[in-house]
């Protein structure tokens, strides 16, 4: 269930920064490993586990205000055009070192200028053997090949949810697309076929936009939801008693105390509810009907506190992220989700994604980092059994694509 990872996910870098370093001694060297689909181009000489100069390891700890002022467009080395480099045309690619020196002449022998973070998206402006000369908002210079990930297209910026595309392909997935489970498969196989002829045209959209597996992106999906959601019927909530405390009750106890409890010191746990004062206390949680019944007693005393108290959907987004996934009001996110399965799996992605054009935690899936996803998502402490549910799911679907 997604929930507080609105400051993870702003601890994880969104964006596409550029950190500018004031001096050579300002990075440290690390190794890198090698990546088998970084697109480096032929001759480049990158072997597994040798170190280059330009893969750096920390970030430089300028003051931000320096580094805003020295982040602007620098002059390129003059000697840069006249080493038999080749005119590509517009292609795009990302950074796939923790951190990588952009440099002012593709060559080592001078500092760099900036250092560039992981999952940057860079354009790709020219090559030069083993080097790029790339732009990155407003700076050029040159990379080191090694490190960059090709793309075949610009990627998307924006939120999902405002592209036409997603809104009028095929929410299912197409007759030869679908996926037929043996009569000898597990119980997660068949969940998993089903889950992917329910949404699997949305699904490949949504890859194709941010370029990634289609297979990382029905794993995402079902990891998240293990099923819920997906199969008609009223959307799926979770009324969380100590978000509507938030929310409502701490500015009003009295009726807050009247009718809803939760464990002060362990919030998400005891969640009881109660119609009127005598009656019995009795769970929130433990089906559908318990959760609406109770959602819908706190929507008439505040509507919109109830709705930013819920998680909602297949992914269960809860209601108070409406603005993290593009919605202007927490009503609106409502009324879209409750319409259907594409708003909701749209609203997943865009929370990995966010409003620009990159996310740490989106490279992490591109690369098949299924722990980096997990430790940035969910938090650290259960991030290896969530990469095991992703590889498994991942593996999974691609057994069922070639049966």
């Amino acid at each position: 269930m997604i929930s507080m990872l609105s400051r993870r996910q702003r601890a994880n870098g969104h964006g596409r920064s550029v950190v500018v370093d004031r001096t050579a001694e300002s990075s440290e060297v690390s190794c890198g490993e090698s990546d088998p689909k970084s697109g480096v181009p032929p001759g480049s000489g990158r072997r597994a586990g040798k170190s280059h100069p330009d893969e750096v390891a920390y970030e430089a700890q300028e003051p931000r205000r320096r580094r805003r002022h020295r982040a602007r467009r620098f002059a390129l080395h003059p000697a840069a055009f006249s080493q038999g480099g080749f005119s590509m045309k517009e292609s795009w690619g990302v950074v796939t070192a923790s951190r990588l020196n952009l440099r002012p002449e593709p060559s080592t022998q001078r500092p760099p200028v900036a250092s560039l973070p992981r999952g940057a998206r860079i354009e790709l402006l020219e090559r030069l053997g083993s080097w790029y000369r790339i732009r990155s908002g407003e700076l050029e210079g040159y990379v080191h090949g090694d490190f960059v990930r090709l793309l075949e297209s610009e990627p998307a910026a924006g939120f999902l949810r405002e592209r036409p595309e997603l809104a009028a392909v095929a929410l299912e997935a197409p007759e030869d697309r679908r996926l037929k489970a043996r009569p000898a498969a597990s119980a997660r196989e068949r969940q998993l076929a089903r889950t992917w002829n329910r949404a699997g045209g949305l699904l490949a959209a949504l890859a194709e936009l941010v370029q990634m597996d289609p297979g990382v992106a029905l794993a995402v999906l079902s990891v998240e939801s293990s099923g819920a959601g997906l199969l008609g019927g009223r959307m799926t909530i979770r009324f969380e008693n100590h978000v509507f405390w938030r929310e409502w009750g701490k500015a009003n106890e009295a009726a807050f105390d009247a009718h809803f409890r939760f464990d002060s010191a362990r919030p998400w746990t005891g969640h009881v509810f109660r119609p009127e004062p005598g009656a019995p206390w009795r769970s929130v949680h433990g089906d559908q009907e318990a959760e609406w019944r109770v959602f819908e007693f706190a929507a008439k005393l505040s509507e919109a506190a109830a709705k930013r108290s819920i998680s909602m959907g297949a992914a269960q987004i809860m209601g108070f992220n409406f603005a993290r996934i593009g919605y202007d009001s927490v009503l609106a996110m409502f009324d879209a989700f409750a319409a259907g399965l594409r708003a909701q799996i749209v609203g997943l992605f865009d929370f990995i994604k966010g409003p620009g054009t990159d996310s740490a935690l989106l490279e992490a899936l591109r690369r098949g980092k299924f722990a980096e996803f997990a430790a940035g998502y969910n938090g650290p402490a259960l991030a290896a059994q969530y990469a095991a549910r992703l590889e498994r799911d991942l593996e999974l679907f691609r057994r069922l694509a070639r049966s």
